[in-house]
């Protein structure tokens, strides 16, 4: 079973020992809404509120997006990306192989990240 949004928040702010204060404070939000967001009492915040928050907390805004379900919301934001998937229409799983080791091999995006 994957893990909710504030189990995920939770779980990454803990790892990089940061209080849910100084988080709250780093991010410009109330404590209760933050420990609200944890608990998954509330549903998980903007997109724009959770690139700060991954900026806080040094770590990567996919893994956030992910569990917040909103990965195609953030894509769309960027205009390069939705041009890119919109030429990639038709693309059959062996087309999908041939990027992704064009991408290795042009050393773009992240180094190490196995989330492909």
């Amino acid at each position: 079973m994957e893990k909710t949004f504030g189990q995920t928040l939770k779980g990454l702010r803990e790892s990089a020992q940061i209080g849910l204060n100084q988080l709250a404070n780093n991010i410009e939000t109330s404590r209760g809404y933050l420990s609200d967001v944890e608990n998954d009492k509330v549903s998980p915040p903007s997109v724009d509120k959770i690139e700060s928050i991954a900026r806080a907390l040094n770590c990567e805004v996919w893994a956030l997006l992910k569990a917040a379900g909103k990965e195609i919301e953030y894509i769309a934001r960027q205009p390069a990306a939705a041009d890119f998937l919109r030429k990639t229409e038709g693309y059959t799983e062996e087309d999908w192989d041939k990027v992704s080791k064009l991408v290795d091999i042009a050393g773009l995006g992240k180094k190490g990240d196995k989330n492909k």
